[in-house]
C-alpha cells in the first residue's frame, strides 16, 4: 500500500514538473517550436511593436487632455469676491460650498 502511494506521489511531480516551462528555456522559443500554435515569432513581434505604438499614442493624448484641463480647487471667486444676493455658504465634508439662487433678487 505504502509503495503505491510513492508510485503516485512520484508520478504526480513528474506530471507537474513536464507541464511548467522548463528554466532558461525562453518563452518566445517555446512558443515558436510548438507545431500548430498559429502565430510565428515574427508575427508576435509585429503584435507587440503595434500594440506599443497604440500605447505612445495614447500617452500622448492623455498628455495633451491634462495639459488642456485647467486644474479647479474648491471655492469660488468671482469678480470682486461678491456672491450675488441669496447666496448662502454651507459645509459639506469639511469643505464649503455655496446654494446660489437661479433668480436674480434671490427670491
Amino acid at each position: 500500500m505504502k509503495n503505491i502511494i510513492w508510485v503516485l506521489i512520484s508520478a504526480l511531480l513528474m506530471a507537474f514538473s513536464l507541464a511548467f516551462q522548463v528554466p532558461g528555456r525562453p518563452v518566445v522559443e517555446a512558443a515558436s517550436q510548438q507545431p500548430g500554435n498559429g502565430e510565428s515569432v515574427q508575427d508576435l513581434k509585429s503584435r507587440i511593436e503595434k500594440l506599443e505604438k497604440q500605447i505612445s499614442a495614447m500617452q500622448k493624448r492623455i498628455d495633451e487632455m491634462e495639459a488642456r484641463q485647467p486644474n479647479v480647487l474648491p471655492g469660488f471667486s468671482s469678480p470682486g469676491n461678491q456672491m450675488p444676493p441669496g447666496s448662502r455658504p454651507f459645509n459639506f465634508n469639511g469643505m464649503q460650498f455655496w446654494y446660489v439662487p437661479i433668480t436674480s433678487g434671490g427670491k
